[in-house]
């Protein structure tokens, strides 16, 4: 572990956090205080202290959801990314908004799990445009059912905490490996989306396991886009041209050990005018879900490109 502390700020689901704080460290500064939306993360910061050895941890997005607040998705999003421009510690972390139990939600003021959802999205496309870590603590407390929420079906309970908060810990003290792991050197490339029903095109090469974009190393001379529909026809035989870019990302190499890749990622038209084939040395072609998908995924495809098509909701 090489990080001086974990600081956590946000709303109530970290700010409850106090008799377990040793579950996260040695060294943790709870700032977070309930209540707390998008609009208060840079003054929570502030009062931290937030160093360039912290790891700091983030919990929003259920207030900003409640309907007495709700925070517009734009201004949500900008409070967000000021924050994460405005600071420079060892990591961010994620901890998205687990939810509501609506058995106990009923009125027509309380939150609900879809505009929640939305939030949720958001938040982590933001994350991933810096590489930020994330917990997904509504899949953690998913198996305990109403048991994950106390009576008030807002805040969670103990044994949602015992899992929710080991996780982070373990995201912290990964995020940090990740971060000061040496990296021989960068490969740029260029990858293209294809969405269709709610499904990403994916590829896996010869002699790899991982599934990634449709995309490769840009050649002497050429821009992304031009690597992009070369790729693309070379790969799996399809004549693109209508590119909109989707985002500029930073990851681990899937392939490359010790390698980061910096990728120019490109959304293609929702019409397909020909069925993708494997060619060259593509082994296999597949469609994946949005959600839910298999756990083979490259880091740049799981972490940065899904949550970001997740956020325009496609």
């Amino acid at each position: 572990m090489d990080y001086q502390r974990v600081v956590l700020i946000g709303d109530s689901h970290l700010a409850r956090v106090r008799r377990d704080l040793s579950l996260l460290g040695e060294r943790v500064v709870n700032a977070a205080v309930g209540g707390a939306s998008s609009g208060d993360l840079r003054t929570q910061a502030a009062k931290a202290g937030i160093g360039a050895g912290d790891v700091v941890v983030v919990s929003l997005g259920t207030n900003d959801a409640a309907p007495w607040k709700h925070t517009p998705l734009a201004r949500f999003e900008d409070h967000l990314r000021a924050l994460l421009t405005s600071l420079a510690p060892s990591r961010w972390i994620l901890l998205t908004p687990p939810g509501v139990d609506e058995e106990w939600l009923t009125g027509p003021t309380d939150r609900t799990n879809e505009v929640i959802d939305v939030y949720r999205s958001r938040a982590r496309a933001v994350f991933a445009e810096i590489g930020g870590g994330v917990v997904l603590s509504e899949e953690l407390i998913a198996p305990l059912g109403s048991a994950a929420f106390v009576e008030d079906g807002l805040h969670l309970s103990g044994r949602a905490y015992r899992r929710v908060l080991p996780a982070l810990r373990s995201e912290a003290d990964r995020s940090t490996a990740r971060e000061t792991a040496p990296m021989s050197s960068t490969i740029v490339v260029a990858a293209v989306a294809f969405v269709r029903d709610g499904q990403v095109l994916t590829v896996r090469k010869q002699g790899t396991s991982r599934f990634m974009l449709v995309g490769g190393k840009l050649e002497p001379g050429e821009d992304a886009l031009a690597a992009a529909i070369r790729e693309t026809h070379e790969e799996v035989g399809l004549v693109v041209s209508d590119l909109e870019l989707l985002g500029e990302y930073v990851s681990e190499a899937a392939n490359e050990p010790g390698h980061q890749l910096h990728s120019t990622v490109f959304l293609a038209p929702e019409e397909l005018r020909a069925t993708p084939v494997a060619s060259r040395e593509i082994a296999e072609v597949r469609w994946i879900p949005m959600t839910n998908h298999p756990d083979d995924l490259a880091p740049m495809l799981e972490h940065h490109v899904l949550p970001a098509l997740r956020a325009r909701g496609l």
